[in-house]
């Protein structure tokens, strides 16, 4: 007897209560309506042939509907994606084996089996495999020591698994340091990757890909294949990472015959990450990512070339 599964979601809505920025307006890829909670409610109830509990954590939200259970966060007042680290905390983990899934995420091909990859005291989750192996060793200093890579991680939180309340020494270590960890950090991921990497376990290769930034980075063992904006049959996931409805995105490539140099790799990532870090806020960047004069973004915060 298969034991209880629950499938987690979060959409989260943030107002300009007395100048602070609008949610879709500080970043569009984390707005989200409840027609996104319906569309990932259907894909499962399709595509996952287990029966299941469905919650959406939300600090706001008009649905309704007697299967899908809504778990309210707004008492934590925390930014979109941190609210993910609530999780792990009772009385939001649930007895069982816990699903978490994106709103931008699609799944294209039946996912009934992919349970098996949960293990207890683990946290499953992707590997980014599109992204360089060395991706987390060169980045900081790729990028020229910006704060915003110091912490990167290969780590990915579109979809975890965990069972029951195992995990909840992680939002207890969390919560004591709450405010500290989401200014330091871009968000979850970095937390997970830089205090939890003892506990990880990632799904295999095969299973899910980046719309945005392709399928595999390439090595000697494995074909490069890292067109974006590309669906791919032969995988069961499409994770579109927000960044994937910016359709204008493209790899910078060398246009002459100079060798690459060994971090080109992460380089480019650095500069088309960094382009999107400013141009959420209305900067206007080169190619490397530098802002080409000086602007003020959504929230005021003048940044110069």
């Amino acid at each position: 007897m298969t034991e209880q599964i629950n499938v987690f979601c979060l959409k989260t809505v943030h107002r300009d209560y007395g100048g602070g920025p609008i949610q879709d307006e500080f970043d569009s890829n984390e707005f989200y309506l409840d027609t996104h909670v319906l569309e990932l409610k259907n894909q499962l109830d399709q595509r996952f042939r287990h029966n299941f509990r469905f919650f959406c954590l939300t600090n706001e939200s008009s649905i309704t509907l007697p299967d899908i259970n809504l778990l309210d966060v707004s008492k934590y007042d925390m930014w979109g994606w941190w609210n993910k680290m609530l999780l792990f905390k009772k009385p939001y983990t649930q007895p069982g084996l816990n699903i978490y899934i994106d709103l931008d995420t699609v799944i294209q091909r039946d996912i009934t089996d992919i349970i098996q990859y949960a293990i207890h005291d683990k946290l499953t989750s992707i590997y980014c495999y599109f992204k360089p192996i060395d991706w987390e060793r060169q980045a900081y200093e790729a990028s020229n020591y910006n704060p915003f890579f110091k912490h990167v991680t290969l780590m990915n939180s579109s979809f975890m698994m965990w069972y029951d309340d195992e995990l909840e020494f992680i939002w207890n270590q969390f919560q004591r340091e709450m405010d500290k960890s989401m200014v330091m950090l871009r968000g979850n991921d970095e937390y997970l990757n830089l205090f939890h990497k003892d506990i990880m376990n990632f799904m295999p290769r095969g299973i899910f890909y980046s719309y945005f930034y392709g399928a595999e980075e390439g090595s000697e063992f494995f074909p490069k294949d890292k067109d974006p904006f590309l669906k791919r049959p032969q995988y069961y996931v499409r994770m579109l990472n927000g960044y994937g409805k910016r359709k204008h995105r493209v790899h910078a490539r060398f246009t002459d015959k100079r060798p690459v140099p060994l971090d080109y790799k992460v380089k480019t990532t650095v500069a088309r990450e960094t382009r999107q870090i400013f141009e959420d806020k209305g900067i206007v960047t080169d190619e490397n990512g530098k802002p080409i004069e000086l602007s003020y973004n959504k929230v005021g915060l003048e940044v110069s070339s």
